[in-house]
């Protein structure tokens, strides 16, 4: 993927296996952490409804350093997630 061309739905396709990555105790942290949407829409929200919610809450460039910042408060700085923020916030000038 090159970074100067990374697309939205690069982005959420990228977000919501990163939210797969993370263990159902992690994704309720991350969940409760989500003040700016109404926990009754995250109640009983999966990884694919959280991606498509935080990209409409915050807009492309804010969702990934909102998840940045959601990763260091689980936290999950591994490979594993931050492998696959890292080009995205290179995109946009946050690395």
């Amino acid at each position: 993927m090159s970074t100067n061309r990374i697309t939205q739905n690069d982005w959420e396709e990228t977000l919501n296996n990163i939210l797969c990555e993370l263990t159902e105790d992690e994704f309720k942290k991350l969940k409760h952490l989500l003040r700016e949407i109404p926990g009754g829409k995250l109640e009983h929200a999966k990884q694919l409804d959280v991606t498509v919610m935080m990209v409409k809450e915050f807009g492309f460039n804010k969702s990934i350093t909102k998840t940045r910042d959601l990763m260091k408060k689980i936290p999950r700085n591994d490979p594993a997630v931050q492998g696959k923020l890292k080009p995205f916030l290179s995109a946009i000038g946050e690395a």
